[in-house]
């Protein structure tokens, strides 16, 4: 877990990816006070995901980025070492603060902020 966070951190402060001959846009992290939240997918969002995006859009004014299964995709979730999915990452302004596949888990942490 230690290695995934040092890793995804070094990765958000502005470290290009080069997957294959592809470069990968580094993530920003979002300003002081607000979170950025992950969603990494392999196939079409289920209804659990999209209420949880609903509720985030909704309620908690978080910015959200869905990554369905592409190229750009494949190199996020390589470098990031996800390996089952969904998977929820959740950003403040100085890196990843929780990666996990359940929702309430990551509304929890929102909601306690």
């Amino acid at each position: 877990m230690i290695t995934f966070i040092l890793l995804l951190g070094s990765f958000l402060v502005g470290c290009e990816i080069e997957h294959s001959d592809t470069n990968t846009t580094p993530i920003s992290l979002p300003s002081e006070g607000k979170y950025k939240v992950l969603i990494f997918s392999d196939s079409n969002p289920t209804d659990e995901i999209k209420e949880f995006k609903y509720l985030l859009d909704e309620y908690h004014q978080v910015e959200t980025v869905y990554f369905s299964k592409t190229e750009k995709h494949d190199s996020y979730a390589e470098m990031l070492n996800i390996n089952s999915f969904p998977t929820i990452v959740v950003l403040d302004s100085k890196g990843p603060i929780l990666s996990t596949s359940n929702t309430s888990q990551a509304l929890d942490l929102l909601e306690k902020e």
